[in-house]
């Protein structure tokens, strides 16, 4: 970590952060997680998009245990994100189809939750539902 620190706005970086991606798959989560912050918080701008690029290409093989635990948690994360808005856009859906009002309000709600194990019964309820409420309830 000091080396990506002191380092890290070299021209060249790719070694200094070849390094610390070895010395973060050494340590626990929570150390790891709070040296990345602190390296990319201090690089200059090249040298903390070129770090970025490196923690989120798809084409880059990860080596440490670290780099691919986190690209997979990202993905993961990704992808329960893009469920999630798929379902709300079901549901918001259903009821319009439906001719169900949506106040402003519960719209930007629905639209806003990341909660699949929520969404999931207001859309089976949406289709039986006669008034918002029937589903929020």
């Amino acid at each position: 970590m000091l080396s990506a620190l002191a380092h890290g706005g070299r021209e060249n970086p790719s070694a200094v952060f070849d390094a610390f991606f070895a010395a973060l798959d050494v340590i626990d989560h929570d150390h790891a997680n709070l040296c990345t912050d602190l390296v990319l918080a201090v690089l200059p701008a090249a040298a903390r998009v070129l770090l970025e690029e490196l923690m989120t290409t798809a084409t880059h093989q990860y080596q440490s245990d670290f780099a691919r635990r986190y690209f997979s948690q990202g993905e993961a994360e990704g992808e329960a994100r893009g469920q999630a808005k798929g379902e709300a856009r079901a549901l918001l859906a259903i009821l319009d189809a439906r001719g169900i009002h949506v106040p402003d309000d519960v719209h930007a709600d629905i639209a806003a939750c990341t909660d699949i194990a929520q969404l999931e019964p207001w859309i089976r309820r949406a289709a039986t539902a006669d008034k918002i409420q029937d589903v929020l309830d």
